[in-house]
């Protein structure tokens, strides 16, 4: 079992410098073997409480080579700080997950509206409601569109 919680999954982790970064900052990650990448953060959205900070969406450019990829694993972006961003590949996704009178997850139309705006060639989708879950809450989440919709919208 791997898990993001499990401790010796964690202990692999431990002498890792870690950077926290806000949207609109930055900050460049080198590889042993000298290529870097760049890692701008970008607002996300706010998964909790009104009060809570907004998750970071990020965009993650190599200076070697004229490669940009945009994430954001719930499709909910800030326009205004995205339109003049470019992205070559996007993963995010593209099916909305819905509870009665909330939206957990975009996709479909805000995915394509994205994906248009960062002039993008590639969108690589997130199957975030693609599991069996059980209990109350995993009986009342929805999702709306499917691949093939996502596609005809394009």
């Amino acid at each position: 079992m791997l898990s993001h919680c499990w401790i010796p999954f964690l202990l692999i982790f431990r002498n890792f410098q870690v950077t926290y970064i806000e949207p609109g900052q930055s900050s460049v990650i080198e590889a042993k073997n000298g290529s870097k990448v760049r890692v701008c953060a970008t607002p996300g959205p706010v998964l909790g409480p009104p009060w809570q900070r907004p998750e970071n969406g990020y965009l993650v450019t190599s200076p070697q080579g004229p490669l940009t990829l945009y994430y954001e694993p719930h499709c909910v972006y800030n326009k205004n700080f995205l339109e003049k961003e470019r992205a070559d590949i996007i993963i995010t996704p593209v099916i909305k997950q819905l509870l009665p009178n909330l939206m957990l997850v975009s996709g479909q139309e805000d995915a394509v509206q994205l994906a248009r705006m960062l002039h993008a060639k590639f969108i690589v989708p997130m199957k975030n409601g693609d599991l069996d879950s059980k209990g109350f809450l995993a009986s009342i989440i929805q999702a709306e569109g499917t691949m093939e919709s996502f596609k005809e919208l394009q």
